[in-house]
């Protein structure tokens, strides 16, 4: 039985690491719209025993204008699976933060500092310290 479950929720990301392909999602950027985790998260509990669901990575979620509709998709299909959030945080809102905080949509949250300093994280990521 499946216990883990991995969604990209966009494939466009603002950083430009030098281990990612430089273009991803700039042309042509892919979100997963709520519909889609709905059907995703409905059979994944009628047919798996997850205990684990990974969102983001491949890209940055919260360039998905969806991110928040989707992990309360999640939450409300599966309650006791723990969510962990992969992400670089440079797109997060303040509102967004509030709720994820408030509902309690996330259970984990990684994040890299590729950098020792503000001056190496920006020439790493390109994107704010």
């Amino acid at each position: 039985m499946i216990k883990s479950l991995n969604l990209s929720f966009s494939n466009k990301c603002p950083a430009c690491c030098v281990f990612c392909p430089q273009e991803r999602g700039v042309r042509d950027p892919n979100y997963m719209k709520p519909e889609l985790v709905e059907k995703l998260t409905t059979e994944a509990n009628e047919f798996s025993e997850l205990n684990a669901m990974q969102v983001g990575e491949n890209g940055e979620a919260f360039t998905n204008p969806y991110v928040i509709d989707n992990l309360k998709i999640i939450r409300k299909n599966l309650p006791k699976v723990h969510i962990n959030m992969t992400t670089n945080l440079i797109c997060m809102k303040p509102k967004q933060a509030e709720i994820i905080l408030k509902d309690g949509l996330l259970d984990g949250l990684q994040t890299s500092i590729d950098g020792h300093d503000a001056e190496t994280y920006e020439a790493q990521k390109g994107i704010s310290y």
